[in-house]
């Protein structure tokens, strides 16, 4: 596995441990030094930094949240993208986008928004030009 695949398989495991609430598995992918910025939605918002800022997140989030994370695809400058929607009592409620960086393994940048991932790229926020 190449660390392209390896990152990719850790932005897996983030989302997994995010919809599953399993702060241990959070934590195991999570760098100590993360700078988390979540959706703004259900006890979600703000920025959350290290892994007691996680703890924190998590244990405000509303259970009635979750994504269902349809693509994850490295992007420029070393960053990864998640793509999909968010659900909330499980019915589609919005798009949603995770643009996360990597370091020594671990998430350590991760910042979620209510768009889609040709949104982002007209932004100029996934540094690239958007898919036809």
């Amino acid at each position: 596995m190449d660390s392209t695949d390896g990152s990719l398989e850790l932005i897996r495991r983030w989302v997994d441990a995010v919809n599953d609430r399993d702060i241990d598995s959070l934590l195991e992918v999570a760098h100590e030094e993360i700078l988390c910025r979540p959706l703004s939605v259900g006890g979600g918002g703000g920025t959350y930094i290290g892994h007691d800022g996680l703890r924190r997140w998590i244990g405000r989030l509303s259970p009635d949240l979750h994504v269902r994370c349809d693509t994850i695809r490295p992007l420029e400058g070393g960053l990864v993208g998640a793509f999909g929607v968010l659900l909330v009592r499980e019915r589609v409620a919005s798009p949603w986008a995770l643009v996360a960086s990597v370091r020594d393994g671990k998430v350590s940048a991760a910042q979620s928004y209510f768009s889609d991932e040709h949104t982002l790229a007209t932004l100029g926020l996934l540094g690239e030009e958007p898919p036809d």
